[in-house]
């Protein structure tokens, strides 16, 4: 038995497939799964479509084929960008022509080389998913959150202006899983008609060592954490912003920034020019079987996400039994309406939205000069999660158990828990 797995080189993965070491930086839903099927002996072929120039150059170029020491049983084909000819500029010819070709060869010299019993493809590659469905493979489309899939249900005539899409989403899957990360999903799938499984992510082992805040030269309470890409809707301006508004009436306070592979140069020019950069420290690639010690040692997980705050960044800090900031639910596009239904008020803080400086600034102060109410709310969520997340090995199990009952074509059952 094997399957196709068809990705994107997400961020989290560039570094391990450049240096040919597995060593996966994000996206644990993905690498962690690919992980659980090579322990169970599943031969998979990992195919990388690579989207841009610069995702081709930063992984040799051209396409290739390889393993990783440690995942014997799963193969990585790396598929290159293909420009289009005579410098043609068209974003839409661009999409069309990548399209025809990586789809060519993934599905000429991957595809046809051997039995697949299932096509499991992300968000990102409904279309090829839709092809693979509509020619009877048995196939898979993960979603890890809707995204901008959100629009077909909170903008009209969005469907009319993405047609293609719209069609995609109409084919004959054999399943779709989405991990509940704070996005409208429910009203999205509702809408759609998906046979669905909904599961709400969980995250790491408890145990693992605890790295010394004294590594980062920090000597006081409260640290407060922010791990996302350097981008608008992870609410990066914002953090910055408050963190520095808040040091004009109280500078005790630190804060770690992970950024992963985005550059943080302009958000730490604006915090040197604030005289916080003794109080604020950046950090790029944090490899996710490390990551828990950073949230062990903070104090506050500041979470603006614009999209949905259930992603996995929070529930590390969920299992890591943090007090947590998180943005309030969105009224108008139902971001977090799950979020709220499922983490109570007196669990995580919540911040306005519609007012995130002001308010994210006052309640850093606040917290600030009343330290009890961080070891408050750090009691409730761990009380909380100790309930509310799966852990890994439940959740990879549930995952591999829907894709055998695809390949085995028996019924599938709805998520109990």
């Amino acid at each position: 038995m094997s399957f196709l797995i068809i990705l994107r080189p997400y961020s989290g993965l560039i570094k391990s497939l450049a240096t040919k070491e597995w060593s996966p930086v994000g996206v644990p839903a993905i690498c962690k799964l690919i992980e659980h099927l090579n322990d169970n002996k599943i031969n998979c072929d990992v195919t990388l479509l690579c989207k841009t120039k610069e995702e081709s150059d930063k992984l040799g170029k051209n396409n290739n084929s390889f393993k990783f020491f440690n995942l014997p049983f799963i193969t990585f084909h790396i598929i290159k960008f293909y420009p289009l000819p005579l410098k043609i500029k068209s974003y839409s010819l661009q999409q069309l022509h990548l399209d025809i070709i990586q789809f060519a060869i993934l599905y000429f010299k991957i595809f046809s080389k051997k039995i697949h019993k299932l096509v499991y493809c992300d968000r990102g590659h409904i279309l090829f998913a839709s092809i693979f469905a509509c020619l009877g493979v048995n196939t898979v489309v993960r979603f890890l959150g809707i995204a901008t899939f959100e629009y077909f249900i909170t903008k009209k005539f969005y469907s009319l202006l993405h047609p293609i899409t719209y069609l995609c989403l109409k084919a004959p899957y054999r399943l779709v899983i989405c991990t509940e990360d704070g996005s409208p999903s429910a009203r999205f799938f509702d809408k759609y008609a998906f046979k669905i499984k909904e599961e709400v992510k969980n995250y790491l082992n408890k145990e693992m060592s605890i790295r010394d805040r004294y590594n980062f030269s920090i000597t006081s309470n409260p640290i407060f954490l922010f791990v996302g890409r350097m981008v608008d809707n992870k609410g990066i301006e914002e953090f910055i912003t408050s963190l520095i508004n808040a040091s004009k009436l109280n500078k005790n306070f630190y804060s770690l920034i992970i950024s992963g592979d985005y550059d943080y140069q302009y958000f730490y020019n604006k915090i040197i020019s604030a005289n916080l950069d003794k109080n604020v420290i950046f950090e790029k690639y944090v490899p996710y079987n490390q990551i828990l010690c950073y949230y062990q040692q903070a104090d506050i997980y500041v979470s603006l996400n614009k999209f949905g705050n259930l992603s996995n960044t929070v529930l590390e800090a969920m299992i890591s039994g943090k007090c947590i900031f998180m943005l309030n639910k969105d009224e108008i596009e139902f971001h977090d309406e799950s979020t709220e239904r499922l983490v109570p008020a007196h669990v995580a803080v919540r911040i306005n939205r519609k007012d995130i400086v002001n308010d994210l600034t006052k309640k850093i102060i606040s917290f600030i000069d009343h330290p009890e109410m961080i070891k408050q709310y750090s009691e409730n969520m761990q009380t909380f999660a100790s309930k509310f997340i799966w852990s890994w090995n439940e959740r990879l199990d549930y995952e591999l158990k829907l894709l055998n009952q695809v390949t085995s074509e028996s019924t599938l059952k709805d998520n109990p828990r």
